[in-house]
């Protein structure tokens, strides 16, 4: 979990929902470390994201509303007067619910693509999309 929301862009801005993402990333408190030296800030949202997490991934579902953004007009400065409706084109603005999302996303995405490489499901001639592979390297594999 502490590695998922390590991810999030905290410099993201809010959503209609009015939380921004750096709400879930800088929940933080500082402890004492267990073995009493020091202390560390730890998140006091994580454990009950992965709660929720644990549930959603249990019951191989999660909320459909997650998904939804609001579309919001945006105006290509320098490309016409403000009272232009041509001048403008649409961005699909998530609030909070977005962040979980891809949170919640990035966390399968993650748990499958370890599953994945530790069976072997993924034959050797798959680059794109593997970890430590890119796709350039099967035309240098050609090239010599």
């Amino acid at each position: 979990m502490p590695e998922q929301l390590g991810k999030i862009n905290g410099n993201a801005s809010p959503g209609f929902d009015c939380v921004a993402a750096s709400f879930f990333k800088n929940a933080l408190v500082v402890r004492p470390k267990p073995d009493g030296r020091g202390s560390e800030p730890v998140n006091i949202l994580a454990p009950y994201n992965a709660q929720l997490f644990n549930l959603l991934y249990d019951k191989a579902c999660f909320p459909a509303y997650w998904k939804q953004v609001k579309p919001s007009p945006l105006h290509t400065y320098q490309k016409g007067p403000l009272f232009d409706p041509t001048k403008y084109r649409m961005l699909a603005v998530s609030g909070s619910r977005g962040s979980t999302y891809h949170m919640y996303a990035n966390l399968v995405r993650s748990l499958l693509t370890e599953w994945c490489v530790a069976t072997g499901q993924i034959p050797d001639t798959q680059y794109g999309f593997e970890p430590g592979r890119i796709t350039l390297q099967p035309l240098f594999i050609l090239r010599h």
